[in-house]
């Protein structure tokens, strides 16, 4: 009944769970492993989860180890599914593993952690966070996502390594999610897009879209994406040995991501680039929407551009508007660049206060400095400043926020460049 707890004992559940009424929380016994098993289960069923949240509020669910569920017969599975109009969502601590596109991801899909926003009343207030996610096979699809008509949602202190596909997600402008949401009197009012979150504290590992089915030889994903989302915040995030570490664009022709902060993440041996923003697409297809009004400040890049397209630790692409670009560290990959704009339809961007190293800064004007930062050691990544950085005290007054990467205070004036502010 509403206000219970289902507290479960050790041991392994061959079952799909979910919840038909709110109020109620799953969790693990303490001490004990709980498995939802999901081996041959969900066979027929459109989009079956081994946790099922639909429409109901103030649900937790805890401490839960999920595994072993795969698509069949054209089917979409997930390790937990949140769907409808759900409020006061907690997910924390649980484990998901294992969770397999049907025949591969070959024009398939899958997810590990799932919050779709599928009616005209937003999902909202909901909060991801201290969960393990990994050994993903996704096809098209991501691995924690955040999609449709979403507000007031929190990512922390999550880790996500080993998948084939994007890490996380935040989406907006998807027909098929909401259908009613995409009307045209609805559009203006930011009813289909994921919106006002933070992303904050996660890692994100060992991923490349290289060798999925859905994309081949491509190596085409962020471990931080937002596409079409707005009022987001991404901060003292790491991402290592991805495609991309962060990108900011819009998938939809017309459409913008549009007031994101990328702020205080340490970036390294990605290998297509640190940070990109813009639409991939410099035409109206598929990658043909905008970043727009979005600071880009502070963040610490390093040998991000190893084996990849871009060839540059900062990318602008196409319909890049009035972005701030500043007090960032970029240490350029050998034989690459360290910023560099290559697309079209740019204008009104700001770059001040940022160091590079190692790399030019190729078709990028506004002011920066060409500085070996004296990182601690990148190789192993500590992208922490030495003692004796020129980027101490060095930075510009840009929309840094409060806290460094490690949740230090920023001194607010004489600030450090880079994601890292010296004690």
């Amino acid at each position: 009944q509403s206000g219970e707890i289902v507290r479960a004992r050790a041991g392994t559940y061959a079952e799909l769970v979910s919840f038909p009424r709110s109020g109620v929380t799953l969790e693990s016994a303490t001490g004990e492993r709980v498995i939802l098993d999901g081996t041959g289960l969900g066979r027929g069923e459109p989009e079956p989860a081994l946790v099922s949240v639909r429409d109901v509020s103030h649900v937790v669910v805890r401490g839960l180890e999920l595994i072993n569920i795969t698509g069949a017969g054209g089917n979409f599975p997930a390790g937990i599914w949140v769907r409808g109009s759900s409020s006061d969502i907690r997910i924390e601590g649980n484990i998901v593993r294992s969770i397999r596109a049907e025949n591969g991801g070959d024009d398939t899909g899958a997810h590990g952690i799932a919050v779709y926003g599928t009616a005209t009343t937003p999902s909202e207030d909901i909060v991801i966070e201290r969960n393990q996610v990994f050994d993903l096979t996704l096809g098209h699809s991501e691995a924690v996502v955040i999609n449709g008509n979403v507000r007031r949602f929190a990512l922390r202190d999550n880790t996500v390594h080993d998948v084939d596909n994007i890490a996380f997600d935040i989406i907006g402008f998807e027909s098929d999610v909401c259908p009613r949401c995409t009307q045209a009197d609805t559009i203006a009012d930011d009813v289909n897009r994921a919106r006002d979150g933070v992303i904050s504290g996660n890692t994100a590992y060992s991923m490349t879209t290289f060798g999925n089915p859905s994309y081949g030889s491509e190596r085409s994903a962020a471990c931080y994406y937002v596409d079409g989302g707005a009022d987001i915040v991404i901060e003292r995030n790491i991402a290592h040995d991805c495609d991309l570490g962060v990108e900011l664009a819009s998938e939809h022709a017309g459409t913008s991501t549009k007031r994101v902060t990328v702020r205080s993440n340490f970036l390294y041996r990605n290998l297509v680039t640190g940070i990109a923003t813009g639409g991939y697409d410099p035409g109206n297809g598929p990658g043909g929407g905008s970043a727009e009004d979005c600071a880009i400040v502070n963040n610490t890049i390093s040998d991000s551009s190893r084996n990849g397209w871009a060839d540059t630790g900062l990318l602008l692409q196409n319909r890049n508007v009035r972005n701030v670009y500043a007090n960032n560290i970029v240490v350029a990959s050998a034989g690459g660049s360290a910023m560099a704009s290559g697309g079209a339809r740019n204008s009104a961007n700001v770059f001040d206060g940022n160091i590079v190293f190692g790399g030019i800064v190729d078709g990028i004007t506004g002011t920066h400095r060409t500085a070996d930062p004296q990182l601690v050691d990148p190789a192993s990544g500590d992208l922490h400043l030495r003692s004796t950085s020129p980027a101490r005290g060095t930075g510009v007054g840009a929309p840094s926020g409060t806290l460094d990467f490690d949740s230090e205070p920023r001194l607010q004036g004489a600030l450090d460049v880079g994601a890292d502010e010296v004690p």
